[in-house]
């Protein structure tokens, strides 16, 4: 059954399921109930990425703001990198403005497993591939047609980070 992440897990809670995918901080919660992790993403090899995503009118219209957003991103990523105290500080601030109740050690966790992408790394990898290999999922399992999957790789583009980071270079 396909639920939201903090139903799936209470329904766990309450004794309903065998088996369920959660993220953050859910996944780490559940391991504290006692449950079992049997695979993550790490262990799966399925990298865990974000999008930045833009409107069109965005891509085409504030082209320069949205390098120089890029640039403040992955020099964020690199400061919290440097200090994952600050990191974990700011992410149980985030935890709280957006609701959820989490704890030092959860906190910890998420921090240690699910590190920011620094933009070294960012131009090691082939942008989209995460992007790609979760469509690919879904359209595996019935929830994307599959005849969407080119919407993907038309709509992924490199000029903004190559202009932000040098990817490409």
């Amino acid at each position: 059954v396909n639920m939201e992440q903090s139903s799936a897990y209470q329904a766990f809670l309450a004794g309903e399921g065998d088996v369920a995918a959660l993220a953050p901080p859910f996944n780490y919660r559940a391991e504290d109930e006692g449950w079992i992790c049997v695979a993550d993403l790490n262990s799966l090899d399925v990298p865990q990425r974000e999008s930045v995503i833009a409107t069109a009118s965005a891509y085409e219209g504030k082209h320069d703001l949205l390098v120089a957003f890029l640039k403040a991103l992955f020099e964020a990523n690199e400061i919290l990198r440097a200090d994952p105290e600050m990191e974990m500080e700011l992410l149980a601030e985030w935890y709280a403005v957006n609701g959820s109740e989490t704890d030092d050690e959860t906190i910890r966790k998420e921090v240690e497993t699910r590190p920011f992408l620094t933009a070294e790394e960012a131009c090691s990898e082939e942008l989209g591939a995460s992007t790609r290999m979760n469509a690919e999922f879904f359209a595996e399992i019935g929830t994307l047609e599959v005849d969407k999957l080119s919407v993907y790789d038309t709509n992924i583009v490199t000029d903004v980070l190559a202009e932000a980071i040098g990817y490409g270079e």
